[in-house]
C-alpha cells in the first residue's frame, strides 16, 4: 500500500462547505463521497493493475475493510466489482458500500458486500466498529 500510495495520492478538503464555495455547482455524489472519506479518517484507497478502484481501505490490526461509495438509483452486483476483485485478492470476506438509498447484501462466493444508505450515519459507523473493532 505504500508504494501506492506514493506514486497516486488524492485530495479532499477538510469540510464540504469548502469545496461548495470554490465550487458551487459541484455534483452530490463528490460531496458525499468527500464527507466520508473525511469522516472516517481514511488514509488509502486501492487500485489494482487492471484499473478496479477501492475509495477507500480501512485497517485496524490485521483486519482491513474495503468501501465503496456509489450515489445511485440502481445498485447491481456488477457496482461491486472491484470490492469483490479486492475480497478476493486479499482474502477479506466483508466489504461496505455507501450508497443512496439502497440496503442489503451482495454476495458472491464466500465474499460479501454489505450495502448501506449514506444517510445512515450510526447504522455505517456501527458497521465499520463492529468490522474492524475501532473507534471514532
Amino acid at each position: 500500500k505504500l508504494t501506492s500510495e506514493k506514486k497516486m495520492k488524492r485530495l479532499y478538503l477538510s469540510n464540504v462547505a469548502f469545496t461548495q464555495a470554490l465550487n458551487p455547482h459541484v455534483a452530490f455524489p463528490i460531496l458525499v463521497e468527500q464527507f466520508w472519506i473525511n469522516h472516517l479518517k481514511a488514509q488509502f484507497f486501492y487500485r489494482s493493475p487492471r484499473k478496479d478502484e477501492v475509495d477507500l481501505v480501512m485497517e485496524n490490526n490485521q483486519m482491513v475493510l474495503p468501501v465503496e461509495i456509489k450515489m445511485r438509483e440502481n445498485i447491481t452486483i456488477r457496482d461491486a466489482s472491484a470490492l469483490f476483485a479486492f475480497l478476493s485478492r486479499f482474502d477479506s470476506r466483508t466489504g461496505l458500500m455507501i450508497t443512496l438509498d439502497r440496503e442489503g447484501i451482495l454476495k458472491r462466493n464466500h465474499h460479501q458486500v454489505q450495502l448501506i444508505p449514506y444517510w445512515k450515519y450510526h447504522s455505517i459507523l456501527n458497521f465499520v466498529k463492529t468490522q474492524l473493532n475501532f473507534s471514532f
